[in-house]
């Protein structure tokens, strides 16, 4: 790919998640912030989707962290992502 955008990163990210491939989508999603792209509410729900198939509740609280200080910090996608993730990874409490 000649030049990567924020919407070709979206795309893999989704991809490897809907595909069960939920390591290399969180690989992905940290090498996507890291190359200082912008992450919006379709880039955390992806993220969000990966940790809740491994049950990988550490990086979905690091995940919600980022949201938390992001402008995506009221949207109802985010919130119906993270209800789905930390219900997933059996953490109810946060829920609330």
């Amino acid at each position: 790919m000649p030049e990567p955008d924020q919407c070709s990163w979206n795309s893999m990210v989704s991809g490897l998640a809907q595909q069960g491939r939920y390591e290399q989508a969180l690989e992905w999603f940290v090498n996507m912030h890291g190359e200082g792209f912008v992450l919006n509410e379709y880039t955390f729900g992806f993220g969000l989707s990966a940790c809740a198939g491994l049950r990988e509740v550490k990086m979905g609280v690091q995940i919600h962290g980022v949201i938390a200080k992001s402008c995506c910090s009221s949207d109802v996608y985010m919130g119906s992502a993270l209800i789905d993730m930390y219900s997933k990874c059996w953490n109810v409490a946060c829920t609330q």
